[in-house]
C-alpha cells in the first residue's frame, strides 16, 4: 500500500539536516576610498627611510638667484649676491590598527575572518594616508587661490534660460590656476579635484562640449573618465568625499592644481606590516598592523587652490 501525502518525509522532518544559510564565494568587502593620492605619483618624494636615522627626513632647498640682470658696463665690478640654503622637514609617525579574533569564531565561520580583517585594515591605512594628504593641501598657504565665478551647487544650475551653460566654471578655473603656476615658472602637471566638482567636466553644454575642448582636444577620456585636462593629469580624489561629502558655498576647496615635482613629499619608515599573537588563555588571536609614515608640503608655492 502506498503512503498517503501526509506520511511523506518533508522539510519539517529533516529540519535538523537542512542548512539555514548558504554562502557563495563572493565577498562584498568594505567600501573605502584609497589609492588616489599616496603612492600614486603625485608626490615629489616617495622615500623609504631605513632604521637608525631618527624620525625626520630633511629635503634640501636652494633659493633662486636674485642677482641683477643689468649690464655691469665696461670695466665694472660685480656685486656679490649670496645664495640661501635651507631644508624642509618631513616627520615620520607610527600609524596602526588592531583587531582581536576569537579562534572558535574563526573555526566556525565559512571563510577566513583573519584574512578579511587584515584586508580591511590595510585599506584603512591607505585611506588614512590619502585623507592626510588632502587635509594638508586644504591647510596649505598656496601660491594663490582661484575662486569660481559662481558658488558650488548640487544641482546643475544654469546661467540663463538658454539652458545648459553652467554657472560653476570649474574648467576655466583650472585653466586659470595652471596658467598662474606657469607664469611663476612652475611646471603644473596635475589637478586633484573633488569628484562632486569634477562632474561639471562631464556635462555637455547645449548638447555638445565647448568647441575648444573638441578641437584641441582639451579633455581626454578613458573608459568614460576624464584622464587629462589641458595637459594636466586629472585625479578625482575620492578621499575628499569621505572628508567633505559635498562642497558648500562657503569657500570649500574643490580642486588643487600642483607641480607634482615640488609640492608634496611622503616618506615610509616601514611599509604596512602585520603581526599575529595567539592568546592561549582567551583562545584568540591579536592582529595588528603598523606602518611608519609621514608627509609634508614641500613647496606651497607649487600649489594653487580652487574654491567655490
Amino acid at each position: 500500500m502506498s503512503r498517503t501525502l501526509t506520511e511523506l518525509t518533508t522539510d519539517a522532518n529533516t529540519a535538523a539536516w537542512i542548512p539555514t544559510e548558504h554562502y557563495v564565494d563572493l565577498v562584498l568587502d568594505g567600501v573605502v576610498c584609497y589609492g588616489d593620492l599616496s603612492q600614486n605619483g603625485i608626490t615629489a618624494l616617495e622615500y623609504d627611510m631605513s632604521a637608525g636615522h631618527g624620525d625626520t627626513v630633511n629635503v634640501r632647498t636652494v633659493t633662486k638667484r636674485s642677482h641683477s640682470c643689468a649690464s655691469q658696463g665696461a670695466g665694472g665690478c660685480l656685486s656679490v649676491t649670496s645664495t640661501t640654503f635651507g631644508d624642509e622637514e618631513i616627520h615620520v609617525y607610527q600609524w596602526g590598527d588592531y583587531d582581536k579574533i576569537a579562534d572558535f569564531t574563526e573555526w566556525k565561520t565559512f571563510g577566513s575572518v583573519m584574512q578579511a580583517s587584515a584586508n580591511e585594515m590595510a585599506k584603512r591605512m591607505a585611506n588614512c594616508r590619502d585623507a592626510a594628504i588632502w587635509t594638508s593641501l586644504c591647510n596649505a598657504t598656496p601660491n594663490t587661490t582661484v575662486t569660481t565665478s559662481s558658488a558650488w551647487s548640487a544641482t546643475r544650475s544654469v546661467a540663463s534660460v538658454t539652458c545648459c551653460e553652467y554657472q560653476f566654471d570649474i574648467y576655466n578655473a583650472i585653466i586659470e590656476a595652471r596658467q598662474h603656476l606657469m607664469g611663476d615658472c612652475y611646471d603644473p602637471d596635475t589637478v586633484i579635484i573633488h569628484p562632486y566638482a569634477a562632474q561639471y567636466l562631464y556635462y555637455k553644454e547645449n548638447g555638445a562640449y565647448p568647441p575648444a575642448r573638441e578641437i584641441t582636444p582639451m579633455l581626454n577620456f578613458k573608459d568614460g573618465y576624464v584622464q587629462r585636462l589641458a595637459g594636466l593629469r586629472v585625479i578625482e580624489a575620492r578621499c575628499a568625499v569621505a572628508d567633505d561629502s559635498e562642497p558648500t558655498a562657503s569657500g570649500d576647496e574643490v580642486a588643487f592644481v600642483i607641480d607634482s615635482s615640488r609640492a608634496i613629499g611622503e616618506v615610509f619608515g616601514k611599509h604596512p606590516v602585520f603581526h599575529q599573537f595567539y592568546d592561549g588563555v582567551c583562545n584568540s588571536t591579536e592582529l595588528t598592523l603598523w606602518m611608519y609614515w609621514g608627509h609634508a608640503i614641500l613647496d606651497a608655492s607649487a600649489i594653487v587652490t580652487i574654491t567655490s
